[in-house]
């Protein structure tokens, strides 16, 4: 079994190499194209440019042009056709054309090519396979001889295997593939899958049996089926798929179309990027098992091309290049998890300069979420049964897959109309244990949900953590309990469990098992409705602090503490059993899961009882439930929006996110009381691009705002010292950063604090500044930050010219001006500062040694420290209106006032 990453391959020799025609499109390949369902009649090259282009179809071997626009925003921005913007520009400018083919690499073997005008992948693809690798750190392959190696780790399941590996009988095309069916089981289960691959093997799809010892991880599992795979020359890719996971027809082929070292599809279940993220329900209509094909075109269809680079993701369906995969190294075989186990392979490909893996948004795999429920074995199922090519099968087939569309749509939705048969059911499974817990928890909702009558009684507090959970029941309100707190009681349970099953809630004890919850929630409706407020899963309790979002999460909840406030979280253990945990005095958190009736149908009724809603960013609405419920709600809704969010996604490349918030936008224009702005300049950018009127809008800058700094007691120094704090994003323009610093190095003392110290290292080689010892670069903490401002005169903020940073307010920005540190900017261009009157010095000016002498410095330190004045006076005002719009909301009555001011 593989235990270390293979040493990086070498170059091979060089044999005679068949030359190919040149094409007029440069690296455009006819035959090549053909291999998409495309009019066999029709001019292929116009088909290419018309439609395959924004199709995601690679117009050549080793070109992707969905990967070539998210990889160079501009290209897509500038809506130019990838192929055509690399023959004519992109190689010349290094580009390359994807992971797998370096440009650079081939220009260094054959500099003739920028004499003769012929760009290096048509180069390459007409002269020069055989002779070397298309990348340094990949080895040569025949692009056009594709052969996949499919690895299936069997995790107990010979009926969903048995579905798997139909699945791939036909989805796999044209595609040479074999399957290597890897398990860890006893003597028996090993017959069993023995017999399932004897019955599944064919001419078309070869399946390899890999028997290894029991008790082995996923990973340890993984690893053995792919050191088999590549042990088999001919594999030019490698497939690491789930024993529950279907593929779509096409699937496999259009991940090869990316030309990347590893590339995965969006799944319907997932914890990252990999999960859908627009709402669809294959089970919806029609037999499950075609609406995995359909939903998989209706993606291609509606984001043609769009791809996000991703940190982390999932194995459930992996595909990997064959000899990127050697380079990188395989999985961890300490970790149970499938998440996890990618972690090294990922860090391995980023270390071979290789990239980050790819998810492919216009690609779908269905996951069975109870694979259990399929019968074994899934002997229906056969291959001379009359099956057209696609997911389809018999009769006795599609009962199977309605058994598993019942198991995933059981978990999903939780509850019935039948309640009180469920609670009574969920009563039975309850351990002692558990039971006991859940009976302190309603103890304690009960103590804190009860008043004494009479004037000044307060409800006792509670500790942060406890949590008010639906479990055993409490005894209901009587008449000796608070007015206003029966009032709430009664009206939760109209507006909250109507929905389910009216008949069986008409008196309090036939809804026990839910009182401790809703009486909990009564009691912070007894006087003002409290906030609810939508966040990225997080508050500002247990939300990290050094977060640039947490910290605006926390600043506006310090403006709205005159009140209770419920942060709503979506986790999915919490399906058929909701839960109210606080945090703080006044301030909880509501846990519900995605499709639970019962957790959906209590945030209703918490909208519809007057609470005010405030969305911290397009974020917070972004789950369709809340969507669905806002509309209904009778509170004001104030949207914090932030940024500009899709353009940010289209500077990224993410174009089907762009999409995405763009229709969120939308929506938020439309539905929402009050927008929220960080600066006049995104004021004005959301009223000319939504319609949103003035008088619907609130400005505020958030920053942290410490202790005033007397700027007038600094001094400046003839030879300037310099300072950078932060990260290394793409926006923040680290290339042209590290050269300014190259460049300036001799006669500026650089100060670079970063987290990314080895990733801004590595762009300071790359701009010539091979000494670094001549700068002091090293990571800081916040306060170390601010101790070395006072000792800087000059700060970078090198951001483009776009509308994401003629919206934006940075808080590095405002660091300066608090600290009296002088910015130097690439545009000026940035939020309200200009208009506020900053002073600043051009990147160019720096460069060229164009500085203000030390007076002028302390000039500029005070007019910009009085710009910072200002902002802080903007954001004291904006609170204050956001804590008023807030206050609009009135006691909950029985039938709670409309607020909205949308139709």
């Amino acid at each position: 079994m593989f235990r270390r990453r293979p040493a990086p391959p070498e170059p091979i020799s060089e044999p005679a190499a068949e030359e190919l025609q040149h094409s007029q499109m440069g690296p455009f390949d006819p035959a090549w194209y053909a291999r998409h369902p495309v009019d066999p009649e029709a001019d292929l090259a116009e088909d290419y440019r018309s439609r395959g282009a924004w199709a995601a179809r690679s117009p050549a071997p080793l070109f992707s042009p969905s990967w070539y626009r998210a990889a160079y925003p501009d290209v897509a921005v500038a809506g130019a056709e990838p192929l055509e913007h690399y023959r004519t520009h992109g190689w010349r400018e290094g580009r390359d054309p994807s992971p797998l083919f370096s440009t650079r690499a081939w220009l260094d073997r054959y500099p003739e090519l920028l004499e003769e005008g012929t760009d290096p992948l048509t180069h390459y693809l007409t002269h020069g396979m055989g002779k070397m690798g298309p990348h340094p750190r990949v080895k040569a392959f025949d692009p056009n001889a594709l052969d996949v190696g499919v690895v299936v780790v069997f995790d107990g399941d010979i009926g969903a295997t048995d579905l798997v590996l139909w699945s791939l009988e036909c989805a796999r095309g044209a595609l040479s593939m074999t399957v290597y069916l890897v398990d860890a089981g006893t003597s028996a289960r090993r017959g069993e899958l023995d017999a399932l691959a004897a019955k599944r093997r064919s001419a078309e799809l070869g399946i390899e049996r890999q028997h290894e010892e029991p008790g082995l991880s996923f990973g340890q599992l993984a690893n053995a089926g792919i050191w088999r795979a590549l042990s088999a020359d001919q594999h030019t890719h490698i497939a690491l798929l789930e024993q529950s996971v279907l593929v779509a027809p096409g699937t496999i082929d259009a991940l090869i179309d990316l030309w990347v070292p590893l590339a995965v599809p969006v799944l319907n279940l997932a914890l990252n990027e990999q999960a859908v993220p627009i709402e669809f329900d294959i089970y919806a209509r029609g037999e499950p098992q075609t609406q995995v094909a359909v939903q998989a075109e209706r993606r291609r269809a509606l984001i043609p091309g769009g791809l996000c680079f991703a940190d982390r993701v999932e194995p459930a369906l992996a595909l990997f290049q064959a000899g990127a995969l050697e380079t990188a190294g395989l999985l961890d075989e300490q970790t149970e998890a499938g998440l996890d186990a990618l972690d090294p392979l990922i860090a391995g490909l980023r270390d071979a300069g290789l990239g980050q893996p790819v998810v492919a948004r216009h690609l779908y795999a269905h996951r069975l979420e109870r694979s259990a429920a399929l019968p074994a074995p899934f002997a229906a199922i056969e291959r001379d049964s009359g099956m057209p090519r696609g997911l389809l099968a018999d009769a006795a087939g599609v009962l199977a897959l309605q058994r598993s569309a019942a198991a995933d749509r059981a978990a999903l939705t939780g509850w019935s109309a039948d309640a009180d048969r469920l609670l009574k059911a969920h009563a039975g499974r309850v351990s002692d244990a558990e039971r006991a817990t859940e009976r302190a928890a309603v103890r304690l909702a009960h103590r804190l949900a009860r008043s004494e009558q009479g004037a000044g009684a307060t409800r006792p507090g509670t500790a942060p953590w406890d949590e008010i959970a639906f479990g055993d029941p409490c005894t209901p309100p009587t008449l000796t309990d608070a007015p206003g707190w029966r009032a709430a009681y009664r009206a939760l349970l109209r507006e909250g469990l109507a929905g389910l099953a009216e008949r069986e809630v008409a008196g309090f004890g036939q809804a026990e098992g839910l009182q401790p919850l809703l009486a909990g929630l009564a009691g912070l409706f007894q006087t003002d409705p409290p906030v609810l407020v939508l966040t990225m899963d997080t508050d500002p309790v247990t939300g990290n602090e050094k977060d640039g979002y947490v910290q605006r999460v926390i600043a506006i909840d310090r403006a709205l503490a005159g009140r209770s406030r419920i942060y709503l979280k979506m986790v999915a253990t919490r399906a058929r059993r909701p839960a109210l945990v606080c945090l703080e005095a006044n301030l909880w958190r509501l846990e519900i899961a995605h499709g639970c009736a019962l957790g959906e149908t209590l945030l209703g009724a918490v909208l519809r009882l007057g609470a005010p809603v405030y969305s911290q960013s397009l974020v917070g609405i972004d789950p369709p439930v809340l969507r669905r419920l806002l509309p209904q709600r009778t509170g004001a809704l104030i949207m914090d929006m932030h940024g500009a969010v899709p353009e940010e996604f289209v500077m990224y490349g993410d174009h089907y996110m762009a999409q995405k918030y763009r229709r969120y936008e939308g929506w938020a224009a439309k539905e929402a009381d009050i927008v929220v702005s960080v600066t006049e300049a995104m004021g004005e950018h959301f009223a000319t691009k939504l319609g949103i009127a003035r008088e619907r809008m609130i400005v505020c800058p958030i920053f942290s705002q410490g202790r005033d700094v007397d700027v007038a007691e600094r001094s400046y120094a003839a030879r300037p010292r310099a300072i950078y704090a932060g990260g290394t994003q793409r926006w923040q323009m680290i290339p042209e950063m590290a050269r300014l610093v190259a460049d300036t190095a001799e006669v500026v003392d650089w100060v670079l604090l970063t987290p990314d110290t080895k990733g801004m290292g590595r762009a300071l080689e790359r701009a010539g500044l091979s000494d670094q010892t001549l700068l002091s670069l090293r990571s800081a903490s916040q306060t170390e930050v601010f101790a070395t401002y006072p000792r800087c005169d000059f700060g970078l903020l090198l951001r483009e010219d776009d509308v994401v940073n003629r919206v934006a307010c940075p808080t590095k920005l405002i660091e300066y001006l608090r600290f009296g540190v002088v910015p130097v900017m690439h545009s000026p261009d940035v939020g309200d500062f200009n208009r506020l009157g900053m002073r600043w010095v051009a990147e160019e000016d720096f460069r060229a040694g164009r500085l203000p002498d030390p007076a002028e410095r302390a000039e500029m330190a005070q007019a910009n420290h009085a710009v910072y004045r200002k902002l802080t006076e903007a954001s004291r005002a904006g609170l204050t209106r956001i804590a008023g719009a807030v206050a609009v909301s009135e006691p909950m009555v029985e039938t709670a006032p409309r607020l909205r001011t949308s139709a």
